[in-house]
């Protein structure tokens, strides 16, 4: 519904031109005839037109509106929300009256290029009006067609569906008696999406692949996998029996073996479960359990991604999931949105894009960012160490992530290797990831695989330095 106070007819052309079929309402008369609301899209003319006599345009005229005008203008403004944009408010005492009157169960903004005059102010607060100063029409309903069209690109959940599907799993957890509950809940949303995610339909597999098909492609994925991976932050901080997860993770993972097209596309399959392991093996971290990070990471098995055509031997998710395997290269990770040049920039993507699915679980940023480190870390030890087991060197080494990125962590206090390598030998077979079987549960494993991994950190740190 557009409401004007305008004469002219340039909403209606321009709707024409855009090829919007549409009713106009500008007379009693009009109403006559006018389709169902809410049907068709509808201009209220609320002035009249400059073509018909009847225009209301004196103080007096302007004073009130006839039966039928006042009918329509509270059923629009009780079953709508609104949004007014460029009103001063001061002549049209109909329709201050109209809008003082109607109900607030809906949100309205006010839009206006400057402070808002005495007569706009006070009718803004009556209505409870979010008020919009120095931005003009076309910067924001410029503004808000690109972000609705996003949302509709990627498809995201509602938020009450996340928010309630949240509360749901915290109800849950405490009692383990709704193991099953939690099971059908965690799996039931992997399943969709990993329907939704081989849908060929959905995701086609033929682009030509560029940074505007990765930036959607990304977004798309990011919003379908938004609920699950906010489950996962919560469900991996919190539950003591972490297979659900596990379970979820693999569903994740599974993705068609006999689909063919771009190689790049293909491989991105895989980027929603890495979501996942990510979302959950930071908060594993954070919280200290280790059992669900081992879960997450070795328990779990998956093919390996880099043949997608192909059955694979199943490898453990921290090496399935390999960042390296769904990305290929750093110039096609650095498409991803705001990555361009950057030397990490997996990494670093993830890190900006994971903070508020993990908000709840890890509250202060200082915090989450620590916690994001270590698991990167940790990681690439545990792949180090599951890549020591094999009789053959087929695996590359793990990933190194954006954990140097503060320089200064290097020169005044230990680097984080330094301080989990500290923290493993101080506390020898008691230490919380040997307890919980990680390393094979020798402490001798875990040094063979830092002393590997460091000098794979440090070599790596040398070479982007001299880039």
């Amino acid at each position: 519904m557009i409401l004007t106070t305008n004469f002219d007819r340039l909403i209606e052309t321009a709707l024409t031109e855009a090829g919007v079929s549409h009713d106009v309402v500008a007379t009693d008369d009009d109403l006559v005839g006018v389709g169902p609301i809410g049907h068709v899209p509808c201009v209220v003319k609320l002035h009249g037109d400059y073509r018909d006599s009847r225009i209301r345009n004196t103080e007096e005229e302007l004073a009130e509106y006839s039966d039928p005008f006042k009918g329509l203008l509270d059923r629009v403004l009780d079953e709508y929300g609104l949004i007014i944009c460029g009103w001063s408010a001061t002549w049209d005492r109909a329709l201050r009256s109209a809008i003082k009157r109607s109900s607030r169960r809906y949100s309205a903004w006010w839009v206006d290029i400057r402070p808002l005059g005495s007569d706009a102010a006070a009718l803004a607060s009556a209505r409870k009006a979010l008020v919009i100063e120095n931005m003009d029409a076309d910067g924001f309903f410029g503004s808000l067609a690109s972000k609705v069209a996003a949302l509709t690109e990627a498809d995201r959940p509602h938020p009450i569906s996340v928010t309630t599907a949240i509360a749901e799993l915290k109800h849950l957890l405490p009692d383990p008696a709704h193991r099953i509950r939690v099971h059908d809940l965690v799996c039931g949303e992997a399943h969709r999406l990993r329907s939704v995610c081989n849908d060929p339909t959905e995701f086609p597999l033929n682009p030509t692949f560029g940074k505007k098909i990765m930036e959607t492609r990304v977004g798309a994925y990011e919003g379908q996998t938004e609920l699950l991976e906010a489950l996962f932050a919560i469900g991996c901080a919190w539950a003591t029996d972490p297979r659900p997860f596990t379970e979820a993770l693999k569903i994740t993972a599974d993705i068609s073996r006999m689909a063919g097209g771009n190689a790049s596309l293909l491989y991105l399959r895989r980027y929603p479960a890495l979501r996942c392991l990510y979302a959950g093996g930071i908060a594993a971290v954070y919280h200290q359990r280790w059992d669900t990070l081992r879960a997450l990471t070795l328990d779990a098995t998956a093919p390996a991604s880099d043949s997608p055509a192909l059955h694979g031997p199943p490898l453990p998710m921290a090496a399935a999931l390999d960042y390296w395997s769904i990305f290929q290269t750093r110039e096609t990770a650095q498409l991803l949105p705001g990555q361009a040049g950057h030397h990490i920039p997996v990494s670093n993507y993830l890190l900006g894009s994971l903070r508020e699915p993990l908000r709840s679980t890890i509250p202060v940023d200082d915090d989450y960012e620590a916690a994001f480190d270590r698991f990167e870390y940790m990681i690439g030890l545990i792949i180090e160490d599951a890549r020591s087991q094999q009789p053959d060197d087929i695996w590359s080494h793990a990933p190194v992530g954006n954990f140097n990125r503060n320089r200064v962590s290097t020169t005044l206090t230990p680097p984080l290797w330094d301080r989990i390598r500290t923290e493993a030998e101080q506390a020898g077979s008691d230490w919380g990831p040997i307890q919980a079987g990680i390393f094979g549960g020798s402490i001798e494993r875990f040094a063979t695989a830092e002393q590997t991994y460091r000098r794979h950190v440090l070599e790596t740190m040398q070479t982007r330095s001299r880039r």
